[in-house]
């Protein structure tokens, strides 16, 4: 699926077509820098692009919101204008809420998929029934020794939805933080 032209029309186009812009302008230039890692311009706009186009065949249609569960890392910067690709609106969540606090905004939000760190899932677990959540996307943390297989929440992994089937690398693999 593509994104061509799509996201220009979309209530967020204006911020979509800048860094559409900069990644064509200026490809090789980092715009995050992570631990030891660097992503370019061009790496944000296709990988953020991958990520929309996921949400799009999960069902994720124009005003949906996506909740954010994430802290500071370039999965939560990909996820975000993937969101806004996708023509859905992201709700962020603090990665510090406990289960009623995270309640409150997924039912204030009308969320009904959320991005969520491996290590918080239990917090979603917990929760999800009392909430619109139907798409529940993990994203692995390097750090983290907790796997999605290790919970019962019916998810999908970040990874393996931003798969370019031609690339053969999962999103994931190119986000691992090096370990040292």
């Amino acid at each position: 699926m593509s994104l061509e032209g799509k996201c220009l029309n979309s209530s967020h186009g204006r911020l979509v077509a800048i860094l559409s812009q900069v990644a064509e302008d200026q490809p090789k230039k980092t715009v995050i820098t992570y631990g030891s890692q660097k992503f370019t311009y061009k790496e944000l706009d296709e990988f953020s692009s991958r990520f929309a186009c996921a949400l799009i065949d999960l069902g994720v249609v124009k005003g949906d919101r996506v909740a954010l569960f994430l802290r500071n890392s370039p999965q939560f910067v990909i996820a975000y204008f993937g969101v806004l690709k996708a023509d859905a609106v992201v709700t962020a969540v603090n990665p510090l809420y406990r289960e009623e606090e995270l309640k409150c905004q997924l039912c204030d939000s009308g969320a009904r998929t959320i991005v969520v760190l491996d290590v918080l899932c239990p917090i979603v677990e917990k929760i999800k029934d009392q909430t619109l959540l139907k798409n529940v996307i993990v994203v692995t943390d390097s750090y983290s020794k907790r796997t999605a297989n290790k919970t019962s929440l019916d998810v999908l992994n970040f990874g393996n939805l931003s798969k370019k089937e031609d690339e053969g690398k999962p999103l994931d693999l190119l986000l691992k933080l090096e370990e040292d």
